[in-house]
């Protein structure tokens, strides 16, 4: 399991229906169990290339998430939006399937 971070996400899971916080997995940024929520600033890696967790162009990035639902137990895919080195929020990825089935 590699290292990731963790963003509270208040959605509605794809698989249930349930309206709930999620603990949302992301591997982007300074990858160290951080944990964040909406509106907070996002850390990053100081002289490092994007894909080993420096900052993107303008602090801008859709990021992969992941999380399991706590009422259902499936899991799914979110895209992460960080806008300008801020958390902004997350959306249910309709593409990606869980690897719960």
């Amino acid at each position: 399991m590699g290292a990731f971070n963790e963003i509270a996400w208040a959605g509605t899971c794809p698989r249930c229906q349930c309206s709930t916080e999620f603990q949302v997995e992301v591997k982007v940024g300074l990858k160290d169990q951080l944990n964040y929520r909406i509106g907070d600033q996002y850390q990053w890696v100081t002289g490092r290339s994007v894909q080993k967790g420096g900052r993107p162009d303008g602090g801008n990035i859709v990021a992969e998430g992941y999380t399991e639902c706590p009422n259902c137990q499936k899991d799914f895919f979110v895209d992460v939006v960080i806008e300008q080195d801020t958390v902004c929020g997350a959306k249910v990825d309709p593409t990606r399937e869980g690897y719960i089935e």
